[in-house]
Formats: C-alpha cells, sequence, structure tokens
C-alpha cells in the first residue's frame, strides 16, 4: 500500500490516479512527465507553459500574475486540450 513516504512504480501511479480520475484519459500523460517526490521545505523550478501535475500532499505555487491556468486532464474543472497544445514548449 501506498503510505505516502515511497515513489510509487509508474503502472501503480497510473492504476491509482484512474481510479481517481475514470474515464479520463489525461491519466496516460503520467508515463511522460519526470516523477519526483518532494520533500517537506523542498521545491522545484518549472518555467512557463510547462506541463505539470499535483497528485498528492499540499504545496504552494508561485507564478506571474496571470489568469491564464489551462488544464487538459486529471481535473473536474474546464479542459482546454487544443490551447494547452497550442502554448506549450516542445523540446
Amino acid at each position: 500500500a501506498d503510505d505516502g513516504d515511497e515513489r510509487l512504480p509508474p503502472a501503480e501511479l497510473v492504476q491509482r490516479t484512474a481510479s481517481q480520475y475514470p474515464n479520463d484519459v489525461g491519466v496516460f500523460v503520467l508515463y511522460l512527465l519526470n516523477y519526483i517526490r518532494l520533500s517537506p521545505g523542498e521545491g522545484v523550478f518549472l518555467a512557463a507553459n510547462e506541463p505539470h501535475a499535483y497528485l498528492r500532499g499540499q504545496c504552494v505555487e508561485c507564478m506571474a500574475r496571470s489568469d491564464n491556468v489551462v488544464r487538459a486532464g486529471l481535473t473536474p474543472k474546464l479542459k482546454d486540450v487544443d490551447t494547452l497544445v497550442d502554448m506549450l514548449t516542445y523540446r
């Protein structure tokens, strides 16, 4: 069982996330993102237009003043996949 202290293997992470978001194809992006676990007090920098997801726990996201949050999956909120695909950086 995942107690939050260990990093799940990718297949288990996808299975757990799929159970939380049934029928959401966004679950498959988990195979493409870097999977990291932050300890209390740690942080990570993400450049603008970089996809990311918080899967568990609490965090504070600091960003420039903006209203351009774009979602494509793993949320019950509005999903705008076309806009997200247009704005991502592909490196």
